[in-house]
C-alpha cells in the first residue's frame, strides 16, 4: 500500500483480499512504500490472515518502517 494504509484504503484492500482468498501459498505484505498505517489497517491485516487460512498459511510483513 503506497503512502497511507488506513480506512480510506479499505476498497482497494478488499479487492486484493478477494484475489487471495483460499490461497495455500505463503503471503508477503511489503510495506516498503507505506509511510503510515492506522488501527483500521491492522484490522484489515487480521482479516487477510483469517481469509487466507489463519494458522495454516504463513504470512510475513516486510519492510516496515518505524512509523508503520
Amino acid at each position: 500500500m503506497p503512502g497511507r494504509f488506513d480506512n480510506n484504503s479499505h476498497g482497494e484492500f478488499r479487492s486484493v483480499l478477494a484475489s487471495l482468498r483460499g490461497c495455500q501459498q505463503p503471503v508477503v505484505a511489503d510495506f516498503q512504500h507505506t509511510a503510515y498505517m492506522d488501527s483500521s489497517a491492522l484490522g484489515m491485516l487480521l482479516c487477510l490472515r483469517q481469509d487466507v487460512g489463519g494458522d495454516a498459511v504463513e504470512m510475513t510483513l516486510r519492510n516496515c518502517s518505524d512509523g508503520v
